[in-house]
């Protein structure tokens, strides 16, 4: 998938960038592509962590629902004691399940604000 984003780029931030010489949207896909549960999940104590735990923070701010999700949290525990050589696999097959879970969640949620709205006209 490609996005187009318009972002506002902090003073502090266009800085570093210049100074470095560096094009933010290289340093945006950069962090994007460190983001994984599945890597982050099967190696604790990798090298490219950083991204997920901003991540995972950002989540916790947001304050989503999460009894939603740990079904699949647990999943991923379970998985990461069960098997150290798949991990990163299992944990993305887990992924596409809880994936696939909140699309249907949020297409029924939809659908019945359709309805709802059907009603009231």
């Amino acid at each position: 998938m490609k996005l187009t984003l318009t972002i506002d780029l902090p003073e502090d931030f266009k800085h570093l960038i210049e100074i470095f010489d560096f094009k933010p949207e290289n340093i945006i896909q950069k962090f994007i592509n460190e983001v994984s549960f599945p890597v982050f999940y099967s190696n604790l104590k990798g090298p490219h962590l950083w991204a997920t735990y901003f991540f995972l923070d950002f989540v916790d701010a947001a304050d989503n629902e999460i009894e939603m999700f740990e079904p699949f949290l647990d999943k991923i525990v379970k998985s990461i004691t069960k098997e150290q050589m798949n991990g990163e696999k299992t944990i993305r097959t887990i992924m596409v399940e809880w994936h696939r879970l909140v699309l249907r969640s949020r297409s029924e949620a939809l659908l019945n604000a359709l309805k709802e709205d059907d009603k009231d006209d």
